[in-house]
């Protein structure tokens, strides 16, 4: 008991002697103590390496998680900017191709302007359209007046029915105002063309021909001439036919020039009448200059037709 009550005073002491013994043994065993010193360090490291082993795993799989999320957001930007370059593009192949197109309209314009040197064509915008009715960006101020008539390269649009000073309103083909004198082509057959005002029949016919006359799905319909429309300008082609009476029938027409999209138009302000054009024949005439505008519009009608019930 007393020993043991000296040991537990002296416990530094004796741990640092027993310290020193196995030092001293360590070094006087030699090669022995190495052997030993490998033992235990390799029980440590079979002890130690499970640990390691999960340490690894688990910082293997958070560099592959923070990797992956640094990646999701990159990728992610890269897609969006990807999509705002989408958008980029499309808005400007949008625009190349209605610049294009709109190209393509005015130089047509342009090659009939140049081509139609017997008239004096002012061009204009079509700035809006409501029934039957288009909305011109030049007016009083241009010289615009009422009765002036309107054409595309491929035909016959309508005539000026409003001047204002700024800008002009134009009946056009669809319009039940809209009456133009019109013969056949083929065989210079009259009659008088104009709108349906509907939008669930043909958008317009021609009228007031004679029942003995030929008149043929196909035809190619013209103008007829006068102080108001130059003649042999293409109006549209005949649809289809109809009985008018005992005496006259009709003909619906399609128009040449599409009403339902036209952009840009020409407004006639002076043409050369040439006498052949409305007698059909040919040789030595003089060429008369009328200015266009300004006059009711004409009824072409024979006075038969005009008293006509």
């Amino acid at each position: 008991m007393f020993t043991l009550r000296r040991i537990q005073r002296n416990r530094a002491a004796f741990l640092l002697a027993a310290i020193v013994v196995l030092c001293l043994s360590s070094l006087g065993v030699g090669f022995r103590g190495a052997k030993i010193f490998e033992a235990l360090r390799s029980g440590v490291s079979v002890v130690v390496y499970p640990f390691q082993k999960g340490f690894r795993m688990v910082e293997d799989a958070l560099s592959y998680t923070s990797g992956l999320v640094f990646s999701y957001h990159e990728a992610r930007k890269e897609v969006q900017d990807l999509k705002a370059r989408l958008a980029e593009t499309t808005l400007d192949e949008a625009t190349l191709r209605e610049l294009w197109a709109e190209n393509r309209r005015l130089r047509t314009m342009l090659d009939f302007q140049r081509a139609e040197s017997r008239f004096v064509l002012l061009p204009a915008k079509v700035i809006g359209r409501f029934e039957g009715t288009l909305v011109i960006d030049v007016g009083e101020l241009q010289g615009i007046v009422p009765m002036m008539c309107a054409i595309t390269p491929d035909g016959v649009v309508g005539v000026v029915a409003k001047v204002e000073p700024f800008q002009s309103y134009v009946y056009t083909l669809h319009n039940a105002e809209c009456r133009v004198g019109a013969m056949i082509a083929r065989n210079r057959v009259m009659g008088m063309v104009h709108g349906s005002g509907s939008d669930f029949t043909h958008i317009c016919r021609m009228q007031y021909i004679d029942m003995k006359d030929d008149v043929q799905i196909g035809d190619l319909v013209v103008t007829s001439g006068g102080p108001v429309f130059p003649p042999n300008i293409p109006i549209g082609k005949v649809t289809a036919r109809f009985g008018g009476g005992a005496l006259l029938q009709g003909a619906y027409v399609a128009p040449s020039a599409n009403i339902y999209a036209v952009e840009e138009l020409f407004l006639l302000k002076r043409f050369q009448r040439n006498p052949a054009d409305l007698t059909g024949q040919e040789g030595s005439v003089t060429v008369d200059e009328f200015r266009v505008g300004g006059d009711p519009l004409p009824d072409l009608r024979t006075l038969q037709e005009q008293l006509a019930p």
